[in-house]
């Protein structure tokens, strides 16, 4: 008696015509892969780039570097995984009666919303330097709450050094 598919077929005994599958990357393809041929003078080009406010290349080689070496990943991620871990809460950025109310409000969302990712998230400033969330807003019961994050990879921002703030900027 033959064995059937979940279409009632028989499945034959042939082994199968594609290859077998294996580990493959978990990285985007739009990464360069900067640990090939990475020299002395390479690095201290990236690094340089990096000082300058580009920080494309030494966020792909973080990247590279966390995929490449367990340990390395394993410490970055005990860390972003104890700030998960701990409890957060909203102060006032005054005594004043109405940042009580807003400290309150926002609290109130706080808890009532999954904020894990945000976190994780933002802990990608422990191996990259930095780390940019791009929130969206929306208006619930007269108030504005965020209602969307969205990360914003390191590799996509440059440091303003005349306005002194990051930039994002889209690679296509």
């Amino acid at each position: 008696m033959p064995i059937l598919d979940q279409f009632g077929q028989p499945i034959t005994s042939k082994p199968p015509v594609a290859r077998a599958g294996g580990a493959v990357s978990v990285r985007l393809n739009q990464f360069n892969y900067p640990i090939s041929g990475l020299t002395p003078q390479k690095l201290v080009a990236v690094l340089r780039e990096a000082d300058e406010g580009y920080l494309e290349h030494q966020a792909e080689l973080i990247a590279e570097m966390e995929e490449r070496d367990g340990h390395l990943l394993s410490q970055l991620q005990i860390r972003r995984l104890a700030l998960s871990g701990l409890e957060w809460r909203v102060v006032p950025a005054d005594s004043s009666p109405q940042a009580q109310r807003i400290a309150e409000a926002f609290s109130d969302w706080w808890v009532n919303n999954d904020q894990n990712e945000l976190i994780l998230n933002t802990a990608d400033a422990i191996g990259q330097g930095v780390s940019i969330t791009q929130m969206t807003w929306a208006r619930s019961s007269g108030h504005w709450y965020p209602s969307q994050f969205e990360h914003v990879s390191a590799s996509n921002l440059v440091y303003d050094r005349v306005d002194k703030r990051f930039k994002g900027f889209d690679r296509r």
